[in-house]
């Protein structure tokens, strides 16, 4: 019998792997041939040397071996992984810049329709710059509105990708976490560009004039 000592997640092959000591795995597979070995380091030591000397002995015997560092494999593997995901940050950028224009358009189509509730507020002794701030603070409330349910419907689309979609099409899952920090940033740069944005219509809210839009009435 073999105890299972823990179960771990690996994702270098579809069909998963298990880790023997030699001596366990000689007693029910007798095969003596090895086709990889990994070498631990002590905490300091040069990984580039020690990579330099095996390479050095294995030829000194004849032998033709590859030796790659940890840090070489997560440099490839985050390579691999930032061409994969280079469309889909293009069409982040591209949704954000959608969006922003929205926001534009939307607090523009406002003023247009609001002019003479703002001709009053103006009238009635509110200055350019208040009327400007609410235009602004109405962009920060639809962009705040428009992160919160980013945020919940991501976080569910999220769960359902990993837990779900990945399971039945490849038969595992990954890691599932929440990226705090670059929520915050996200949220914190679209807060932003919200503000950018809305100054355009902020700014033609302000020029309204009072009486002009009264008389109309």
């Amino acid at each position: 019998a073999v105890t299972v000592a823990d179960v771990y997640r690996d994702y270098a092959s579809d069909r998963g792997s298990v880790i023997f000591d030699r001596s366990t795995f000689l007693t029910h597979f007798p095969d003596r041939r090895v086709n990889a070995a990994g070498l631990f380091l002590s905490p300091g030591a040069d990984a580039e040397r020690a990579r330099a000397e095996i390479l050095e002995r294995a030829a000194e015997a004849g032998k033709r071996i590859a030796v790659v560092t940890n840090a070489e494999i997560r440099r490839q593997a985050v390579r691999v992984f930032d061409q994969t995901f280079a469309i889909t940050y293009a069409l982040e950028a591209i949704a954000v810049i959608v969006a922003v224009l929205g926001i534009v358009n939307t607090q523009i189509a406002q003023v247009l329709d609001r002019r003479r509730e703002i001709g009053l507020l103006r009238f009635l002794g509110a200055s350019r710059r208040q009327v400007g701030g609410m235009m602004l603070v109405e962009a920060v409330l639809l962009a705040t509105t428009g992160i919160a349910l980013g945020v919940v419907l991501g976080v569910i689309l999220s769960l359902i990708l990993v837990f779900v979609i990945n399971l039945q099409s490849f038969g595992w899952t990954i890691e599932w976490s929440v990226p705090a920090a670059f929520i915050v940033q996200a949220a914190a740069a679209i807060l932003l560009a919200t503000v950018l944005a809305g100054m355009v219509p902020a700014w033609r809210a302000a020029g309204v004039r009072a009486g002009a839009e009264i008389r109309e009435e």
